[in-house]
């Protein structure tokens, strides 16, 4: 989303008047150099990926998996399974589990061919299938224990 975000403000700076666009940066204060830089982040930020998935940070893929069953069968309702694992001397931040999938945000903010194109900037390819799997790996690992959750899944 940085990548986007700085190519949306690259966009609006384009488009813009050139008196307006000099009246506006020189109100931020914002010096070409950084606009170069960011013109530069849009095409070179890491985005890391695991298992043929767009993974939710780097480092996610080294964290353990949750026997999701087991908590199930247990508690019933883990919406709230970050308070269970504490309850039990554990940390949600150990394990390949989310409240929410933050990843899966992505195609809710944007189209596949939106993000197809940014990742594309990035130097990564993005098919079909990688996004249907992605999806169906962060659907399993999600416990829906954010208000947005229901909504970005829907």
């Amino acid at each position: 989303m940085a990548a986007w975000v700085l190519q949306r403000a690259l966009d609006v700076l384009a488009v813009l008047p050139q008196r307006r666009r000099m009246e506006l940066t020189e109100t931020l204060g914002l010096r070409q150099e950084e606009c170069s830089r960011w013109e530069e982040l849009t095409r070179r930020i890491f985005v890391p990926f695991h298992d043929g998935v767009i993974s939710q940070f780097e480092g996610y893929a080294d964290l353990a998996e949750l026997d999701w069953e087991h908590y199930v069968r247990r508690y019933g309702d883990i919406q709230r399974l970050d308070r269970i694992l504490e309850s039990e001397g554990r940390s949600a931040n150990s394990f390949r589990v989310s409240k929410q999938a933050d990843v899966l945000m992505l195609f809710y903010l944007l189209s596949a061919d939106e993000l197809r194109a940014l990742l594309h900037r990035l130097g990564y390819r993005l098919t079909r299938e990688t996004i249907k799997k992605t999806i169906e790996y962060y659907l399993a690992r999600t416990s829906h224990g954010s208000t947005l959750s229901a909504l970005v899944h829907a």
